[in-house]
């Protein structure tokens, strides 16, 4: 059975099995009650602590993640974040393009309705124009002759009556 002289030793020793066990350095107090018992007896209180138990779970945390390559992993998803961040600034940008298309659209729809509502308009006058009564005594007028009319019915009478020699 090892007791624990007051040398630097003895420190550096019980120093290390406290950094094992509790996962950090030993404190400047935390030592000198120590001198005198069985090493034993310290490695034993330093088990039984709540750090020691926090140390063993950082332990298994840190297998785990070396084991199932958390680092890796976590190199993947931020991959995959910024893939999907440039896949957002595309569709904000699809957006905005397909926004602009349909305020052209509701644009052209605007347009379209207000110049159906002006033809609507002038249908409606043009209707009630027609629906107007004929006036009782209209002027009735000759049809006009135009010149090339009146001349090929000219032409027409001289060759009819032409005289046969």
């Amino acid at each position: 059975m090892a007791i624990i002289q007051d040398a630097d030793n003895y420190r550096a020793r019980a120093n290390k099995s406290f950094q094992m066990i509790r996962g950090r350095s030993m404190g400047d107090g935390e030592f000198e009650p120590w001198i005198g018992k069985d090493f034993l007896s310290l490695v034993e209180a330093l088990e039984d602590n709540p750090e020691a138990d926090a140390q063993v779970d950082f332990a298994n945390w840190g297998r785990t993640a070396k084991n199932d390559n958390w680092q890796g992993q976590i190199t993947d998803l931020q991959t995959k974040l910024g893939d999907e961040q440039l896949k957002d600034a595309g569709l904000a940008t699809n957006l905005a393009d397909t926004n602009a298309k349909l305020d052209t659209a509701n644009k052209t729809i605007t347009d379209d309705e207000t110049k159906m509502a002006d033809l609507s308009t002038q249908l409606s006058t043009l209707k009630a124009q027609a629906d107007k009564p004929e006036p009782t005594n209209p002027t009735v007028q000759a049809p006009l002759i135009t010149p090339p009319v009146k001349q090929t019915f000219m032409n027409w009478l001289v060759s009819v009556f032409k005289v046969q020699k």
